[in-house]
């Protein structure tokens, strides 16, 4: 077991209001915020099932990437596409 990490300014997680279902079984994923609903693909869902907090956006580039520099950026822009559309936020604020 790894030891907890502590929240930075950097780690990440759902902003306040959204919600992310998943059914994985079903190939379905939608994210619910107060603007409405978002369907995502299962990539999508896979990250941000991974912004609780604990996760910088260069952890979940590394992780998602798995190795390959273009996958990083892709999911790199895709964390800065939902920073502005506020479906996540900083975990510091």
């Amino acid at each position: 077991m790894q030891p907890a990490r502590a929240i930075t300014p950097d780690t990440l997680r759902l902003a306040e209001g959204v919600q992310l279902h998943c059914d994985w079984d079903a190939d379905l994923y939608t994210l619910v915020s107060p603007e409405g609903a978002v369907a995502l693909n299962r990539a999508a869902a896979a990250v941000l099932t991974q912004c609780d907090g604990r996760s910088t956006q260069r952890d979940l580039m590394i992780r998602f990437g798995r190795g390959d520099l273009v996958q990083a950026r892709h999911v790199g822009a895709f964390i800065e596409a939902a920073l502005e559309r506020r479906w996540i936020a900083h975990a510091w604020w």
